[in-house]
């Protein structure tokens, strides 16, 4: 009933309903004609009156027709998809009836036209111009028929073109949308980028002042470094200055003690050689 991913939505069944009520007045007004039709009058009452619901029928039919459309272009869900089929079928079963009903009304007319002319007396009927007599030979099934079905051809390219466009403008404001959304999002793109070049150039001084950073506390360990080198030079050689200081003093002990003993002994020594 409903073409491939189309579905009537809430707006589109509310739509529906309102063309629902103008086909329910103009089919109305349409039997409101045929009544008079059916009653008798003089041939331009009758005229009038047939020409009223003919135009009823073909109203009928236009409206008929944007509600297909109004179908065709809109979207829902499954419940609203079968509420918008319901009415779809009521709408043609109404339009059905009213063309039967219509055939019917111009059939008798017709044929109390004849038999009234037959019997030589004066008929209330009006004769049926060309354009009525096609629309009751298209409701018997004769060859009249034509114009109607041709009319009505006309119709299903009109809304199929009519469709076709409203495709074509649907996928232009696709088209449309999917562009200011791409453009959107590369001006995002853009600004993510200026964004993280930004964060780039800050790290990089970061790095540079933390190099700079680095450089200097090099160069305060390598100082250290030196001083400390200094330091354990000067710790040894303050040993070896108080070693040596302890070596002469020891030195200077004992040393000196033992020559002295020996030079005393001597004269002794030689005291006793002189002895008689």
């Amino acid at each position: 009933m409903f073409p491939a991913g189309k579905r009537p939505s809430v707006q589109g069944v509310s739509v529906l309903r309102r063309y629902e009520r103008e086909l329910l007045e103009v089919l109305g007004k349409g039997r409101s004609a045929l009544h008079i039709l059916q009653r008798g009058g003089g041939a331009a009452t009758a005229d009038e009156s047939l020409r009223a619901a003919q135009m009823a029928l073909q109203v009928a039919n236009d409206i008929l027709a944007q509600m297909e459309l109004e179908v065709r272009t809109c979207e829902g869900d499954e419940d609203e998809r079968a509420a918008a089929d319901t009415l779809m079928d009521t709408c043609r079963q109404l339009v059905a009836r009213y063309r039967r009903e219509l055939g019917t009304t111009r059939s008798t007319a017709l044929r109390a036209q004849l038999l009234g002319n037959g019997h030589g007396a004066s008929s209330a009927v009006p004769l049926l111009n060309g354009e009525a007599a096609a629309a009751a030979a298209a409701a018997d099934g004769e060859p009249g028929a034509d114009a109607a079905t041709v009319s009505r051809g006309q119709r299903r390219q009109m809304t199929d073109a009519s469709t076709k466009l409203l495709k074509a403008s649907r996928q232009l404001q696709d088209s449309k949308r999917v562009l200011t959304e791409t453009e959107h999002l590369g001006a995002d793109i853009l600004m993510d980028l200026e964004a993280q070049g930004q964060t780039l150039e800050k790290s990089r001084d970061r790095l540079q002042g933390t190099d700079g950073r680095l450089q200097t506390g090099r160069g305060l360990i390598s100082a250290m470094e030196r001083t400390e080198r200094a330091r354990r030079l000067l710790y040894i050689g303050l040993i070896g200055v108080a070693i040596l200081v302890l070596a002469v003093v020891l030195g200077r002990h004992f040393w000196p003690a033992s020559k002295p003993a020996a030079v005393s002994a001597a004269p002794g020594t030689l005291q006793n050689h002189t002895k008689p």
